[in-house]
């Protein structure tokens, strides 16, 4: 019986003549539709494309073919060209091309009336870029022309909200070409691969996160960048992956702001950072970057100072720790840097060399305008400092930039200029500080040119740490040095400096520092050479106070100096121990106590010239030269009346007592008629306390040619406001 149903209900469908036609009419049309799609439709679009496209951007474009599929919705381009406006216009004509466009809409589009894109694909898109001058591109004429355009009007735009959905976006092989001719420089960007699984603003998927992808290689070196977004929902947000492996900076130096004189060498970046983006309704947008990045082999020449040199170093590495690019918060970092130098050209070692540097903190506090650094830490720094034979030091030079034609400066300021430095100068300046500064097994060598045959000063190790170093000056920090110098000598120190205003106080030890490789610095003040002598001093040094009050006391001894007359070329003085103790000096009021002062095996070399001039006075080189010693009868008498005025005042200087031992004078005395000479020998004796206006008792025994015995005693006041003497000398058995 049920197929008998059947049967009647199809014999009714076949002789129902309406239903046979409607059926027909639409067997016909999707017949057409198919072959318009399949045949015509990709021929009348491929012309159309080409021919609008062409006068829209003034370019040749070309389109090898177009394939529609009308049942499955799905378009493919094959071979799109869009030439250059000129031809021969770099390496070839095509300004950009796609190997292949893909792309499937889903049929659920013609339910909804909103485009769902289930596939767009983009294969071997590539664009080629040419800079002609400073402003001026192959596309310049497009972008001037498009942002000329009016945007039409604004009462007919539709302010509602544009509904999509698209699925596995991807763009695959692109290349990205910049030729700059400008720079004279190339820039190549190639595999590049992008790609979004998903994203749409339907409100089932506003809280969807969308996991986009991007990678290629930078001239030749690995570029990636991943992570996930969230764009439509109410709290924007995003976290994305940056990636860079070995990038050449010389192939991008161009377009370095750097200034000029200043050539980069060589340079390579590597990063793997994570920013984190976050926006939300009446808020402000927060921007967090962290992660890690480094540049290596880097190494630049700096032209644009009187003595170039060249810096590198190994390896950078930055560790970010949150930075808010926002600026609402302190960001944070840690920063390493290994293998760094600084050279002149053509010189084989270093003038400066770090090892190593690390910086365990750096906060960095936009809002209250202050950066503190933690633990700042040097390893086995080296030094080679030269002072030239002109006396200029080799690394002043390197920091002293070479003279620039100055502009005229307008006199007149306008208003705005005015407010403006008003305005800065009442903004909040930044605050530093480092919380610790250590300096581990360093090295400093320096080298005086001015002497010959003299030894450089080596001090190696050299152990520095400082702690609270505030850069205002306000806060005083705390220091501790030790130092071992020349091998036998050694210094070590520690106490605290503040310099706004000015105050500090050291506990000092130093032993046995050789001072024949510093004299250089004294080079012109003095006419003797100094072949030997070594200082040491323990005790303590200040100052503080306005005006500045600077005290010092301690023991001070200077052993085994030998001086040379340049003059005569013949040893001046010598002595194996030069003690002073109990040292207490004070410039305000000025006043200088000492407690003793011990001469021990000394020699002097005593001349008296014809002219009646001591061969000590001349030890002391004056200004001007001998010219200046040609002076008339009324110059030396106003001298000698300012001799006079300046010797009534008293000298706070008070000796507790002297003491000479083991001394040798050889006098040459060639002003009386006939010459006379003695050698004294064996000298001892002492001076009891000195002070102004209090003559101290002298007592002093020797021997006159190793034969006769000399007896010297008197009183002397040598710091008085008058110059006293009352000295006797006895001499028996002389020929």
């Amino acid at each position: 019986r049920a197929y008998i149903m059947q049967t009647e209900s199809l014999r009714r469908f076949v002789t129902n003549k309406r239903l046979r036609a409607s059926l027909g009419v639409l067997v016909i049309f999707v017949v057409i539709f198919g072959l318009l799609g399949y045949f015509w439709l990709p021929g009348y679009a491929k012309d159309k494309l080409e021919a609008e496209l062409s006068g829209i951007i003034h370019r040749p474009v070309s389109i090898q073919s177009i394939d529609i599929q009308p049942f499955s919705l799905e378009l493919i381009v094959r071979d799109f060209r869009v030439g250059k406006k000129i031809e021969n216009e770099g390496t070839n004509n095509v300004l950009f091309s796609v190997g292949e466009l893909y792309v499937n809409v889903s049929t659920a589009s013609i339910v909804h009336q909103l485009p769902i894109v289930t596939s767009l694909t983009i294969k071997k898109p590539v664009l080629y870029l040419i800079r002609k001058g400073e402003n001026r591109f192959n596309i310049s004429d497009l972008i001037e022309e498009f942002s000329e355009k009016p945007e039409g009007d604004s009462d007919k735009k539709d302010d509602s909200k544009s509904m999509f959905s698209i699925s596995n976006i991807v763009i695959e092989s692109g290349r990205f070409e910049f030729v700059d001719h400008f720079k004279n420089s190339y820039q190549k960007i190639s595999e590049i691969n992008f790609g979004i699984p998903f994203i749409s603003n339907f409100e089932n998927d506003l809280k969807t996160w969308i996991d986009p992808y991007f990678n290629a290689k930078v001239n030749g070196s690995p570029f990636a960048l991943s992570g996930k977004v969230r764009p439509f929902s109410g709290k924007q947000e995003a976290t994305l992956d940056l990636k860079l492996s070995n990038i050449d900076l010389m192939q991008m130096k161009e377009y370095s702001p750097v200034p000029i004189g200043i050539n980069l060498l060589s340079g390579y970046v590597d990063s793997n950072l994570q920013l984190i983006y976050t926006q939300e309704a009446d808020q402000k947008t927060k921007m967090l970057l962290s992660g890690n990045t480094s540049l290596r082999k880097f190494e630049f020449e700096n032209k644009a100072t009187k003595e170039p040199y060249n810096i590198n170093f190994e390896q950078l590495d930055v560790m970010l720790i949150d930075i808010d690019l926002s600026g609402q918060k302190s960001a944070e970092l840690v920063m390493e840097l290994a293998g760094a130098s600084l050279m002149h050209p053509e010189k084989k070692e270093p003038v400066l060399s770090l090892p190593k540097l690390v910086i365990n903190k750096i906060v960095i506090d936009p809002l209250q305008k202050n950066v503190v650094l933690g633990l700042v830490k040097l390893d086995q720094f080296r030094a080679s400092i030269r002072r030239e034979e002109d006396g200029r030091l080799n690394l002043i030079q390197s920091f002293t930039p070479l003279p620039v034609k100055k502009e005229p400066v307008q006199e007149e300021e306008t208003e705005q200029e005015v407010a403006e430095g008003d305005s800065e100068g009442t903004d909040k300046p930044w605050a530093t500080k480092i919380e610790s500064l250590q300096i581990a097994d360093a090295a400093l060598n320096f080298e005086d040119l001015t002497l010959t045959k003299t030894a450089p000063v080596v001090v190696s190790p050299l152990n520095v740490n400082i702690y609270n170093i505030d850069f205002s000056g306000v806060d005083p920090l705390n220091m501790t040095l030790e130092a071992t110098i020349n091998k036998r000598g050694s210094l070590e120190t520690n106490g605290s400096l503040a310099w706004s205003p000015l105050a500090f106080n050291f506990i000092i030890d130093a032993k046995d520092v050789d001072l024949v490789p510093l004299q250089g610095w004294a080079d012109g003040y003095l006419n003797a050479l100094l072949t030997r002598g070594e200082m040491s001093f323990e005790g303590e040094v200040g100052a503080t106070g306005e005006p500045l009050r600077v005290t010092l006391s301690g023991e001070s001894k200077f052993s085994n100096f030998n001086i040379f007359d340049k003059g005569s070329a013949a040893d001046f003085l010598h002595w194996r121990n030069f003690d002073i103790s109990g040292i207490k000096f004070a410039n305000e009021p000025f006043r200088i106590d000492i407690a003793s002062v011990a001469i021990n095996d000394f020699f002097a070399n005593v001349r008296l010239s014809p002219n009646g001039e001591i061969n000590l006075k001349n030890i002391i080189r004056e200004e001007g030269g001998a010219e200046e010693k040609m002076t008339s009868v009324k110059s030396v008498t106003v001298t000698q009346i300012q001799v006079e005025s300046e010797v009534d005042k008293s000298t706070p200087i008070h000796i507790g007592k002297v003491i000479l031992k083991g001394g040798n004078i050889d006098f040459n005395d060639q002003f009386i008629k006939p010459n006379y000479r003695a050698n004294l020998t064996d000298i001892t004796g002492q001076i009891s306390s000195l002070a102004p206006e209090n003559p101290g008792k002298l007592r002093i025994n020797g021997v006159v040619d190793k034969s006769a015995p000399l007896e010297i005693t008197g009183e002397l006041d040598p710091f008085g406001g008058d110059l006293f003497l009352d000295i006797s000398a006895k001499i028996t058995g002389i020929d």
